[in-house]
């Protein structure tokens, strides 16, 4: 939700911070295989939408990779234009967005 609704407003270097330090690790590594699972239904209509290759993220630093991941996926859907063929996404607690407008604020 937090790419979906920004991702058009900030560029990679300002939603990478944003992202690692609003969403817990676990948190990104679902949502990115949420988001690569549904691109991949997405592309498989799309002739020559090949999706970059994502590996499964081990060690101290899967958290940040797999946001430099997540980012790389929905940098591919917004070139390829993939964005209306994917679900919509929400979120199932509001509670830290708040702090969200503090932090787009800075950036």
């Amino acid at each position: 939700m937090l790419l979906s609704n920004n991702f058009d407003k900030l560029n990679i270097s300002q939603l990478k911070p944003i992202v690692a330090n609003f969403y817990q690790d676990e948190e990104v590594i679902e949502a990115k295989e949420i988001l690569l699972k549904d691109v991949s239904r997405a592309a498989q209509d799309v002739s020559g939408s090949d999706l970059p290759r994502l590996p499964r993220r081990q060690g101290d630093n899967k958290g940040r990779q797999s946001v430099d991941d997540l980012l790389k996926l929905f940098t591919t859907v917004d070139e390829r234009k993939l964005t209306g063929s994917l679900p919509r996404y929400s979120a199932d607690n509001l509670t830290g967005f708040h702090l969200l407008k503090l932090i787009q604020a800075t950036c």
